[in-house]
C-alpha cells in the first residue's frame, strides 16, 4: 500500500492520545514507508528542512482505519530505517525466530497443549511486520514540565519488529492462553528501538 494524500494525519487530524485511548494495544502497523531523507552510517541527510524525513501509511487494525504520519524527528526516521532494513533481512529474521522458538519451547513445556496453535504460528512465520506506537502514551511516571513543553520537538515513536500477524493476534487476544513468563516472552518484540523521553 502506498501513501495516500487524503488520509487523516496523526498529530494534525487526530492526536496520538486519541488513538491510544481508543485502542487496546496502542500499536499501528506500517503499511508503507516513503523515505525523503537518506541514511549514511548513523547520519540522516534530508533534502530540505521544510519537508519531513519521511511519511508512514499506518494501519490501525482495531479501528479498521488507515492514517498518515509525518516523520519529523531524525531519531524516529533513523529507527524506522533500521527497522525497514531488519524487516527485509530474511536470514536475520530466521535467526531471531529460531531463538524465539527455542525459548518458547523451553518455557512452554507445561503450557504447550494450550499454546500449540501459537507455537505453530511462530514456526510458520515467513516474515516480519513493523509496528509503531507513541512513546509518550507508553511512558510511565511523571515527565518534567520542560519535557511536556518540548514534546513536539522530541522523538515520538517506539518501533518494533515482530513476526507477521503479531498485531492481529494482540487485537484478537490470541495470546490469552499463555501466562506468566511465557506470556511476556511471546509478547516481546524480536527487535525494538525506543528513544528515551
Amino acid at each position: 500500500m502506498e501513501h495516500k494524500a487524503n488520509l487523516p494525519v496523526i498529530g494534525k487530524d487526530i492526536p496520538w492520545e486519541d488513538l491510544s485511548d481508543r485502542t487496546k494495544t496502542g500499536l499501528l502497523k506500517v503499511a508503507h514507508f516513503t523515505e525523503f531523507a537518506t541514511v549514511v552510517g548513523d547520519k540522516v541527510k534530508s533534502p530540505s528542512r521544510a519537508m519531513p524525513y519521511g511519511v508512514l501509511t499506518l494501519d490501525c487494525l482495531e479501528l479498521h482505519s488507515v492514517f498518515t504520519l509525518h516523520v519529523v524527528h531524525r531519531l524516529d526516521f533513523l529507527n524506522l530505517s533500521r527497522a525497514k532494513t531488519c524487516q527485509s533481512d530474511l536470514a536475520e529474521f530466521r535467526r531471531l525466530m529460531k531463538e524465539r522458538i527455542s525459548r518458547f519451547e523451553t518455557k512452554a513445556a507445561e503450557q504447550l497443549d494450550r499454546a500449540r496453535e501459537i507455537h505453530t504460528w511462530l514456526l510458520n512465520a515467513r516474515g516480519a511486520e513493523i509496528l509503531v506506537g507513541d512513546l509518550a502514551s507508553r511512558a510511565t511516571g511523571k515527565r518534567s514540565r520542560l519535557t511536556g513543553l518540548l514534546r513536539s520537538s522530541l522523538p515520538k515513536l517506539y518501533v518494533w519488529i515482530c513476526p507477521e500477524g503479531y498485531l492481529q493476534r494482540g487485537v484478537s487476544n490470541d495470546f490469552a492462553p499463555l501466562s506468566g513468563e511465557l506470556y511476556f516472552e511471546v509478547l516481546r518484540p524480536l527487535v525494538e528501538w525506543s528513544p528515551r523521553l
